[in-house]
């Protein structure tokens, strides 16, 4: 399943029409057909995350599956032309936390760090530091991430967003539907690049379940933990090494779930560094 999360409408609405995707039934406005299941997440990070989580839980999810956000954003850089740039890194800057989806197979070129805030950027009122070099902003990317989080690896999430604007003379409705609709061909190539990294992750089902034990895990740890193994094994880094070293240093097994949870985090934090 290819999960395609936007924050507007019409955002939306050429995606919709282009995949011939109808509505499905419920309180979220989430379309689908076929392989494509699309969700309109509304403005704002409380939106985006609560709605990513919400859509996502319904569904029974499998290694192949991946999630591709794309929405509008400001360009901090003045330098940045009006383009579909990957993002390498999200910052929250409600939070302090940064991200990093991996990005082991795409057809795109251009990269930039993602801001996410909780208001619209505007250049005349904002403290950032303008301009920031090859920055764009939002506000949904970060929330969308942390949601998508609890679901899926680094690996199979992805972040694209069209710069609009420089934080002055706002896009129209109108403008926003153009500017995705003529990013449909190469979101149609990144889609496609994203089911070649899929067909390389390993044939053998991992066992993770003994691993997981070790945290005293919920059910929603457990989901995370196998993701990031399955992720550090597609991606070569050595998570059996940190796992024993923790069990020698008498970190794991954690003696409750709030320990677990910290022992996770850690793990997360040294094996994606």
């Amino acid at each position: 399943m290819i999960f395609l999360i936007t924050a507007l409408s019409f955002e939306a609405k050429p995606l919709i029409t282009h995949f011939h995707l109808s509505k499905q039934e419920g309180s979220l406005p989430v379309f689908s057909a076929g392989e494509i299941t699309l969700l309109v997440t509304g403005s704002g990070p409380m939106n985006a995350a609560s709605h990513t989580a919400a859509c996502l839980s319904r569904f029974e999810l499998t290694p192949s599956d991946f999630l591709i956000n794309i929405g509008i954003c400001a360009s901090l850089d003045p330098g940045l032309e009006t383009k579909p740039v990957l993002i390498h890194k999200l910052s929250d800057l409600s939070s302090d936390r940064d991200y990093y989806p991996d990005l082991l197979c795409t057809s795109l070129r251009e990269e930039a760090r993602l801001l996410s805030g909780a208001k619209v950027f505007r250049a005349e009122e904002s403290d950032l530091p303008l301009p920031m070099k090859d920055t764009v902003y939002d506000m949904e990317g970060a929330a969308v991430y942390h949601a998508g989080s609890l679901f899926f690896g680094p690996h199979q999430m992805r972040f694209i967003k069209l710069i609009s604007d420089y934080g002055r003379d706002f896009p129209s409705p109108k403008e926003i539907s153009a500017l995705m609709q003529e990013f449909i061909p190469m979101l149609e190539e990144e889609i496609e690049a994203m089911k070649t990294q899929c067909f390389a992750l390993p044939k053998e089902t991992i066992d993770t379940e003994a691993v997981e034990d070790l945290f005293l895990p919920s059910a929603s740890m457990r989901r995370q933990i196998h993701q990031l193994i399955l992720y550090c094994t597609l991606a070569g880094i050595s998570w059996q090494e940190c796992i024993e070293r923790c069990r020698n240093e008498g970190l794991l097994p954690a003696e409750n779930r709030e320990e677990g949870k910290k022992r996770l985090e850690e793990l997360r934090n040294e094996l994606l560094a």
